[in-house]
């Protein structure tokens, strides 16, 4: 139990250095124009994230993620024959786990931070939760494929897609109707994933693996 309070410990330390998009916002907040080494491309991707794409919605904050769960929903793999639990079976897990917050494993006796687990225990496990995932982080985004919680989208100009409106009225991914989708061109759909590369700071353009090339839909 000590390891994992310490390898938590040292995950919360863990954070991302500077991108380009935050030099655009630091210059907009000291009304400053946006830098022109900034893309064009990611500037037009930027007014679609913030704007009638409504990425925002979810993607938020500092860390590009209200920290909620969410049903996209995603197909599952080829063959499979059981459904994706996702939150589900991780409340069920964490309700019956004696590490949870409110164990006696919890080094503050109050429990103050316990919250979420109280409510969880005196709740029912709501079946609607099946299927549901966090709303990851999008900074790095850009070097951390494969992409989906099943890994199934190669590329962020795959990913994007799929929230994107066909012409022939269906999705390109999946033919799930729950999805809220926008009309997105081909060039909208790269303009977004110009503007997701620009969440990426120094130490992700360095990495040895390059992001994967998209695959076209023509």
């Amino acid at each position: 139990m000590n390891v994992a309070k310490a390898l938590a410990a040292y995950q919360e330390t863990l954070v991302t250095g500077r991108t380009p998009f935050d030099d655009v916002r630091d210059a907009l907040a000291r009304g400053e124009p946006v830098p022109a080494s900034y893309p064009v491309d990611a500037q037009r991707g930027l007014k679609i994230f913030f704007g009638r794409g409504n990425c925002f919605a979810c993607h938020k904050g500092p860390n590009f993620t209200d920290g909620a769960f969410r049903g996209t929903p995603v197909s599952p793999f080829v063959g499979q024959v059981t459904s994706d639990t996702g939150r589900l079976e991780g409340l069920q897990t964490v309700r019956g786990s004696r590490f949870n917050l409110l164990g006696r494993y919890n080094d503050d006796p109050a429990k103050a931070g316990a919250s979420q687990a109280r409510d969880q225990r005196d709740q029912r496990v709501d079946v609607h939760e099946r299927g549901k995932w966090r709303t990851p982080s999008l900074r790095n985004v850009a070097v951390t494929a494969p992409y989906l919680h099943n890994g199934t989208a190669s590329s962020l100009y795959d990913v994007v897609r799929r929230y994107a409106k066909s012409r022939e009225g269906r999705a390109y991914v999946d033919d799930e109707r729950k999805v809220r989708r926008v009309d997105l061109s081909s060039r909208d759909v790269d303009d977004l994933v110009a503007f997701l590369d620009t969440l990426t700071d120094a130490d992700g353009m360095r990495r040895p693996l390059a992001p994967l090339v998209h695959t076209s839909c023509d």
